[in-house]
């Protein structure tokens, strides 16, 4: 069968457009995947990071709601789970905010699920692409931290999968992770593509070999290594890569505490209580 595809370019804050398209469309399912996710972007437009992704998800969920969509899924990430930068406090505002937002709904109301993943293999931003030019122009590869380790998936997987989810039955509100296998070392998987490419990595002395492997160091905000969930209590679903994590009491004082704090942020462009914020985040 044939599937009509209508692209609309608005931002998520603009509410009345917003609220135009679902009236005029109205969908059933939302995936809400729009974001501004680069970690040292966000560390210098922290006010917008936050307008964009806490307040535009606030805004989306707010009129889904007032539209009968029947279920919205949020495409969260491993950066949420006890953050270190911007871009993931802000996505994990988000989640609490829905889980919040969740409580106060009735059964026959909305379906809110969150979907929590790492890293997409090839996606923008991602270090494959990158490594890719600089082996293209003769190198050095620069990798953070030669112990640094992230998760990887493939668009296909991460797509598939997010589809999954939104199918799954008899579970409600509840925050998925996808399986991600073990966490692979950067430096491995540079010279992995350095090898692939038919070149040798430079010795120690960069004297012989071809491409050189440089250490840059860890950019502000990021983590060593990333986690998937608070606690390892993730349940088994109908699919196999496919985990939910049990639904948690969120707080609805802290959460409406958060979000007057964001709004004042915003309003006085004063980020000084900035760090206080983000220690809570990673209880």
């Amino acid at each position: 069968f044939e599937i009509d595809i209508i692209y609309s370019l608005t931002s998520i804050n603009d509410t009345n457009q917003i609220k135009k398209i679902f009236e005029n469309y109205k969908p059933e399912i939302v995936f809400h995947a729009a974001a501004y996710k680069h970690v040292p972007l966000a560390e210098r437009n922290i006010i917008s990071y936050i307008k964009n992704n806490v307040f535009g998800t606030n805004n989306l969920i707010n009129i889904s709601v007032k539209n009968n969509v029947k279920n919205f899924l949020f495409v969260s990430t491993d950066k949420a789970v006890r953050p270190t930068n911007i871009m993931g406090a802000t996505k994990r505002i988000s989640e609490l905010y829905l889980l919040s937002k969740s409580k106060k709904l009735s059964l026959n109301d909305i379906t809110i699920s969150i979907v929590r993943f790492g890293n997409v293999i090839g996606s923008t931003g991602s270090v494959i692409p990158l490594f890719k030019e600089q082996l293209e122009n003769g190198g050095p590869i620069t990798v953070t931290h030669p112990e640094v380790t992230r998760y990887f998936m493939s668009v296909q997987e991460a797509v598939g999968l997010v589809l999954e989810v939104s199918i799954i039955k008899n579970f409600k509100n509840i925050t998925f992770l996808l399986n991600m296998g073990k966490p692979i070392k950067i430096k491995d998987l540079a010279l992995k593509m350095v090898n692939l490419s038919g070149l040798k990595i430079k010795d120690k002395n960069n004297i012989n070999g071809d491409i050189e492997i440089k250490y840059i160091g860890l950019k502000q905000g990021e983590k060593m290594h990333e986690e998937l969930n608070f606690e390892d209590n993730f349940e088994k679903t109908p699919h196999q890569d496919i985990f939910s994590i049990p639904i948690v009491n969120s707080n609805v004082n802290f959460v409406n505490e958060l979000k007057i704090s964001l709004e004042n942020i915003i309003k006085n462009n004063n980020k000084t209580n900035l760090n206080d914020i983000l220690k809570k985040l990673c209880n």
